[in-house]
């Protein structure tokens, strides 16, 4: 038995071709969807905004997660509800005297007034 080589046949070439051209249309078809969905997306913007009092009528607003300071000197961080909290993230605790240590009392105490918004 001999083995016949065959020469590529046009249908394989054909169907090659059409195949590749299918996979690049369906590639720009997604494409163009794609950028299409990206275009028509606006920029996030949550709605909510904290409101400080900086003179007799008139205020400045704060988007969440930003700081203020107060008057007082007292730091604040605007909240996911438009509410003020305490910024507790720079608290600084200094013991009453030297070489003195927090009791377990005060280390839970601190942790639960940082724990809560």
């Amino acid at each position: 038995m001999t083995a016949s080589v065959a020469a590529p046949s046009r249908r394989s070439k054909a169907s090659k071709y059409l195949r590749h051209a299918t996979v690049a249309i369906a590639l720009a078809a997604t494409a163009s969807v794609v950028s299409a969905a990206v275009v028509g997306a606006e920029p996030v913007d949550p709605g909510v905004r904290c409101a400080a009092q900086t003179g007799p009528g008139s205020y400045d607003f704060f988007l969440p997660g930003e700081r203020a300071v107060d008057k007082d000197g007292n730091k604040w961080v605007c909240g996911p509800d438009g509410k003020w909290f305490r910024d507790y993230s720079s608290l600084q605790i200094t013991p009453t005297t030297p070489g003195s240590r927090l009791t377990n009392r005060q280390v839970a105490f601190l942790t639960a007034i940082v724990a809560k918004p």
